[in-house]
């Protein structure tokens, strides 16, 4: 509640990051509404999150000179994404926080 009220949050860090990773107007913009949307609308930021989620795979994919196919859906460009970036499951360290938050997630995806 204290994040909220104060209205600090520790996404914002991490999106500055991932701004001067994948740069462009476009991403900025995706990542400046996510972060305002997230104490406004939480429904608009959750779609929010998945347009950058989107766009950040296709960056990617792009910047390894490799197609995707338009009617994929999030979950098989997200997992088509983590086979380039040679990102699985088993490679997670479950024991570790992150490894704890994160696995769980990489299984919706990697199935």
């Amino acid at each position: 509640m204290d994040r909220i009220r104060l209205n600090t949050s520790p996404f914002i860090e991490a999106g500055e990051a991932l701004k001067e990773k994948f740069g462009g107007t476009y991403i900025s913009f995706q990542i400046d509404i996510m972060l305002k949307m997230q104490t406004e609308n939480l429904t608009e930021a959750i779609g929010k999150a998945k347009e950058f989620i989107e766009s950040c795979c296709k960056t990617i994919f792009e910047e390894c000179r490799l197609p995707w196919d338009k009617d994929w859906n999030v979950s098989k460009l997200v997992k088509e994404t983590m086979k380039i970036l040679e990102i699985a499951t088993e490679n997670v360290d479950a024991t570790s926080t992150e490894g704890e938050t994160v696995k769980p997630y990489l299984g919706i995806f990697m199935g």
